[in-house]
């Protein structure tokens, strides 16, 4: 009879672990859903309400994993008096749609309730022993230069703190490897299962929505964001792949799967051909190279040799090629009309006499100019706008490079700040990689995906590439080893 019982329990355990992930990956779908929306519309209020959806969504999935016991008669005092606070605020602030507008004040009563589950899951972080998750981990340099980078984004850019919130939540929820996995996963599977949906409701509502140079763009605002969603889904299935290879089972119907979810990205980034989202996705592949599993540092030095040297050859390619296009123009063999938009784009970085732009003919920097369509030329003229804290009075934020805009929008000082921490995340990333550590394998391909994307784009806190690498930032600010891990698993 015991025996009996005993097979019940792990039936049910087993029961509820998967209703739970099933949850997880529900919430995460809806979270991404909502981020790449971030992308379709155009008014910032519309921007800020499909943002707020994806924070309320994540405190949700924040609860979830902390597994927080609403048995307890302290978390249902917490949370009654979140809720009443929540209220109160939105009461007294008179947060109506006949005083603010209907979708504004949607936006507003949605913030403050991400502000009071933000309150109720610090109650519960209180109630338990976070302390020493703090004491464990406060001598990690990376963490301490973390924490000092949200204080400063925080301080000198406005409404930021949503953004971070989650990121600093989950950073005091303790997760172990194991469960780190399994995140990862329904991560790349939420994000990767949320684009397939938006790309083919637009391709069902826009099929023929192609722009005046034959690249796909449907519902979304322009053709550069939907290729940032489009490379952000194809890395999630290399991540994937790369799971399936380290696995030692190499299941079939994980390759049943895994095909047409290849098959489906690679179309989409061919219809769409956003060289921005390929910069990152090419960047991300090349980490995945060098510092997938294999003899550690030696093993990791000779395939970035040959990677590197693999990329001298490709440039060199590149540029033979652009300079043969540029020939056949020039002796009437051949109309741009009659190249793509790519070959036009490699075409351009032979061209000598151009006077479009900031830069003198016949230089790299003119033909690099071409080759971004003006980009230089505009990060140019907006380098006079920095100054050391801050930013100017209406300043143009549209910088067409995440990294000028940290030094637009922050200031000379802070923008350095930001910049040397992105720097570092890399560098820790790919130190854990070299040493095997399979926890961070999606954290560094997420992160040389947001070093290709913020080039050429404005990738902000609250789109999918800035707000997933803040989350992702996990397993860089914790060792898997905490005691408090050990406990949770044996309090469950």
């Amino acid at each position: 009879m015991d025996e009996k019982n005993t097979a019940i329990k792990k039936n049910n355990k087993k029961t509820i672990e998967n209703v739970i992930l099933l949850v997880e990956l529900m919430l995460m779908t809806g979270i991404s859903f909502c981020l790449i929306g971030v992308h379709e519309h155009f008014y910032q209020v519309e921007k800020d309400y499909s943002f707020y959806k994806a924070v309320f969504l994540s405190l949700l999935l924040l609860i979830l994993i902390r597994r927080i016991c609403f048995k307890r008669d302290r978390t249902i005092i917490g949370l009654v008096i979140c809720a009443l606070l929540v209220l109160a605020f939105i009461y007294f602030k008179g947060i109506r749609a006949d005083r603010y507008g209907e979708l504004y004040s949607k936006s507003l009563r949605l913030l403050t309730v991400n502000w009071g589950l933000f309150l109720f899951i610090i109650f519960d972080v209180f109630q338990k022993k976070t302390v020493l998750i703090l004491k464990k981990h406060i001598k990690n340099p990376f963490l301490l230069l973390t924490f000092l980078t949200f204080i400063v984004i925080s301080f000198f850019g406005r409404n930021t703190l949503p953004f971070i919130c989650p990121a600093f939540l989950l950073f005091l929820t303790e997760i172990n490897k194991d469960e780190w996995n399994k995140l990862t996963n329904i991560f790349a599977m939420g994000f990767f299962i949320a684009f397939a949906v938006y790309f083919a409701g637009s391709l069902i509502v826009e099929p023929f929505g192609y722009n005046n140079s034959g690249r796909y763009v449907g519902k979304f605002l322009n053709n550069c964001e939907l290729g940032m969603v489009c490379a952000g889904a194809m890395i999630c299935v290399m991540y994937f792949w790369i799971q399936w290879f380290r696995s030692e089972s190499h299941k079939l119907s994980q390759i049943i799967i895994l095909f047409p979810m290849t098959a489906f990205s690679v179309f989409t980034l061919w219809i769409v051909s956003g060289r921005t989202g390929e910069t990152g996705l090419i960047l991300s592949t090349v980490m995945a190279i060098v510092f997938l599993h294999g003899r550690k540092a030696r093993s990791t030095l000779i395939r970035g040799g040959i990677v590197l040297g693999g990329m001298i050859v490709a440039a060199v390619s590149i540029y033979a090629l652009a300079s043969f296009l540029q020939a056949r123009i020039i002796n009437g063999d051949l109309l741009k009309s009659d190249l793509n938009y790519s070959l036009r784009h490699i075409a351009s970085l032979a061209v000598k006499d151009s006077s479009r732009g900031a830069f003198p003919p016949n230089t790299l920097l003119n033909a690099l100019d071409e080759f971004s369509s003006q980009r230089l030329t505009t990060w140019y003229l907006l380098g006079v706008q920095i100054i050391p804290f801050g930013q100017i009075a209406q300043a143009d934020l549209a910088t067409h490079s995440t990294y000028l805009f940290w030094f637009v929008r922050y200031g000379a000082v802070p923008g350095i700040m930001v910049a040397i921490w992105f720097i570092i995340y890399g560098i820790v990333a790919c130190i854990k990689n070299v040493k095997n550590d399979k926890t961070s394998m999606f954290t560094l391909m997420w992160w040389a995906y947001c070093a290709g994307i913020f080039v050429s784009a404005n990738e902000y806190w609250n789109a999918p590439g800035g707000y997933v690498l803040l989350i992702m930032i996990y397993p860089l600010l914790n060792s898997f080893e905490s005691e408090i891990c050990s406990e949770r698993e044996n309090d469950r």
